[in-house]
């Protein structure tokens, strides 16, 4: 249930850019509508997030929370709004990516 909320978060974030952001050829109610999205967003974030906390542990949950957002998040600003992906950020993510796997299988971890 976490990747729930990391996409809604990552799409907290578009909608967020887009309602407050320098394109002024958005019209008020267009970023109006942008900026309540933002906010029901964040509503529906909190809302999976608290569910994944009462069935997961919370560092699971919150490793989880961490990597999925950080990987969305590099995808929704390459495909949405051109942001460059370089080797570095590609090495950073897989060594989280690495990471989360081991903390994910670790079975000293309780996962309730």
């Amino acid at each position: 249930m976490p990747w729930r909320q990391d996409v809604l978060v990552d799409f907290r974030g578009v909608v967020g850019k887009l309602s407050v952001g320098d394109d002024f050829s958005l019209g008020v109610l267009v970023r109006v509508l942008l900026f309540a999205a933002n906010a029901v967003c964040t509503a529906q974030m909190w809302r999976y997030f608290l569910k994944a906390l009462q069935h997961g542990s919370t560092p699971v949950c919150t490793i989880l929370n961490t990597g999925t957002n950080f990987a969305v998040s590099g995808i929704c600003g390459a495909l949405l709004f051109g942001e460059a992906i370089s080797a570095l950020w590609l090495t950073g993510a897989a060594f989280i990516l690495a990471g989360l796997t081991v903390i994910a299988t670790d079975p000293t971890v309780s996962m309730t």
